[in-house]
C-alpha cells in the first residue's frame, strides 16, 4: 500500500506524531511532490507496520528486483 492511501484510513497527526514530524511533510510525500529520505522511509513503513510498503516509498531504492532488471 502507498502512503496516500494508508492516511485515507489513518490520523495522518498521530502518524506525524509517533514520526516526529510534520503533517504537511507526510501529505507532501504522499502526493509526490517530496520523496522522504531512505531513513524516513524505513521509519513510515515501521511506524505503519510495513502496511507502507518501502517501495511504494521509494521505488529508486526499493524497487522490485524485476523493474531493476527491466531498467
Amino acid at each position: 500500500m502507498n502512503l496516500a492511501a494508508f492516511l485515507e484510513r489513518a490520523d495522518r497527526k498521530a502518524l506525524a506524531r509517533v514520526l516526529t514530524t510534520h503533517e504537511g511533510y507526510l501529505y507532501q510525500i504522499a502526493t509526490g511532490r517530496r520523496k522522504p529520505g531512505p531513513v524516513m522511509a524505513r521509519r513510515i513503513h515501521e511506524a505503519t507496520l510495513g502496511v507502507v510498503t518501502l517501495e511504494s516509498l521509494r521505488p529508486d531504492v526499493w524497487g522490485s528486483s524485476e523493474e531493476q532488471r527491466d531498467g
